[in-house]
């Protein structure tokens, strides 16, 4: 009992600290897969259902490039940029990526935007970034999603480099919940 309130100084961080934080990260861990696999039938069943019926009035629109207007760009990606745009037809703000065809092609990235939106189109959850459509010219491949104002968790996880575990466990629960 005397032992656990000994701090044993290694480097600039208490080992007792550090273990204690080792645990607290295993037990996230575990803890999040475990109600990832007892939730995934019930999500998946719920997500799909929804997503069928969203599907139905957005995603089967045929878009174009002249259906929105671009206010600004937001973002850059691996394979393109992001840009804040409204649609023309209710002024619904929207992110558009615009993806350049012959840079995926030549990264060989096809098949991964093509997963990527094969998996936007199927589930629909509050935490995943709403597919309103895609659509293509000539030159690119345009996915206009809904806009977050805040931004998302890929973009505070560069911004912040490292998350606080406060952070973690809130989006953890989120994902799972």
């Amino acid at each position: 009992e005397g032992e656990e309130h000994k701090i044993a100084h290694e480097g600039s961080e208490p080992m007792k600290m550090k273990k204690i934080k080792s645990m607290n990260e295993a037990n996230l861990s575990k803890n999040c897969h475990s109600a990832v696999e007892a939730r995934e039938s019930a999500s998946l069943k719920r997500s799909k259902s929804t997503k069928e019926d969203k599907k139905e009035d957005s995603t089967k629109i045929a878009y174009k490039p002249s259906d929105f207007k671009i206010i600004k760009e937001v973002g850059e990606g691996s394979y393109g940029r992001v840009y804040l745009a409204k649609r023309v037809s209710d002024k619904k703000k929207v992110a558009i990526k615009m993806l350049d065809k012959h840079h995926l092609i030549k990264s060989h990235k096809v098949e991964h935007v093509m997963r990527e939106k094969k998996i936007l189109s199927e589930f629909a959850h509050p935490n995943l970034i709403e597919l309103v459509g895609t659509f293509q010219d000539e030159d690119n491949l345009y996915f206009a999603l809904g806009y977050e104002e805040n931004g998302d968790l890929a973009g505070l996880l560069k911004k912040m480099k490292k998350l606080p575990i406060e952070i973690v466990k809130y989006y953890s629960a989120q994902l799972v919940g």
